[in-house]
């Protein structure tokens, strides 16, 4: 068998804690995995991998090359990209994650020039509003919009998400615009509760002071599409990121209201698992967005 290999479908088993995750990786079963790993162990005469009621664990062998191998593994994916020309690197797979929101509204516009630009790369989504594991889904790229609690991810700004309070016109016409925080909380409030799980918006009083307006929804969702689509047909008032109302038909039919009370604007960041150097198809993508955000005021970092 190739030893080599062999070493990179350790190192991806490791890393997902799984080996039917990793089989279809390779194009293999999860018998095959199994049986390329036993052989990985006989060769090196150790036990890399032991199973037990919490799941897959390395061994102190197992850690070790891990660690080892896998820098080794870099440094030579590292070379053979060096000796390849650029068309060869802008090819391939590139594994990308976002929130179904923003892959739709901003995302998907912009995939076109993207795609035509670079024939080679084949691009693979996986959308979810909730939180993808990079490693033990492979994947490459990640948008992701907020704070970032894991510090092993590498994160590279390269926009910025604004919010406002909106609401419909005919919501409006029918109960009136809120000018401060009191005649907000008598109103019909939506609540995104991916935010947090007490319903509270992080707003400011209206002089850069900030202040958490605590209320009770009349709906929540951990879908901001739900949210959106609340908005627009008049159901009450939400807090949502300015790119979320770009349609103009939309624009006609909802208002910010109460901009000077809008939180400070939250990073829009591209990730990647941070031991490894960017590919030059993490860098083409990653540079591509953010030039594409550098024109738009809604996600420009200096907006």
């Amino acid at each position: 068998m190739d030893q080599i290999q062999c070493i990179r479908l350790f190192r991806r088993v490791a890393e997902a804690k799984s080996f039917s995750a990793v089989a279809p990786e390779f194009g293999l079963t999860q018998p095959m995995v199994s049986k390329r790993i036993a052989w990985l162990e006989a060769e090196l005469g150790v036990t890399l991998l032991r199973r037990s009621t919490r799941g897959i664990e390395l061994t102190t062998e197992g850690q070790k090359l891990f660690r080892n191998g896998g820098h080794a593994l870099d440094e030579l994916d590292a070379v053979l990209s060096a000796v390849k020309n650029e068309k060869l690197q802008l090819s391939g797979v590139l594994r990308v994650t976002a929130s179904l929101a923003f892959s739709r509204l901003i995302i998907a516009p912009l995939l076109e020039e993207l795609t035509a630009q670079n024939p080679e790369l084949r691009l693979q989504f996986t959308l979810s509003d909730g939180y993808v594991d990079m490693v033990e889904k492979n994947i490459d790229l990640a948008f992701r919009i907020g704070d970032l609690p894991d510090s092993s991810l590498k994160a590279i700004r390269i926009g910025m998400s604004h919010r406002s309070l909106y609401a419909s016109e005919g919501y409006l016409k029918k109960f009136g615009t809120p000018k401060t925080l009191e005649d907000l909380s008598a109103h019909r409030c939506l609540y995104y509760n991916r935010i947090a799980e007490q319903p509270a918006w992080p707003l400011t009083d209206g002089k850069n002071k900030r202040v958490s307006f605590a209320f009770r929804p009349v709906l929540e969702s951990d879908g901001s599409e739900l949210i959106r689509e609340s908005v627009i047909n008049g159901l009450g008032v939400a807090l949502l990121p300015t790119w979320m109302i770009t349609d103009r038909q939309d624009s006609k039919k909802v208002r910010a209201i109460m901009q000077n009370f809008s939180p400070t604007p939250s990073p829009i960041y591209a990730v990647t698992t941070g031991a490894r150097e960017l590919s030059a198809k993490q860098r083409l993508v990653i540079d591509y967005f953010r030039k594409c955000f550098e024109k738009d005021e809604q996600l420009n970092l200096r907006a």
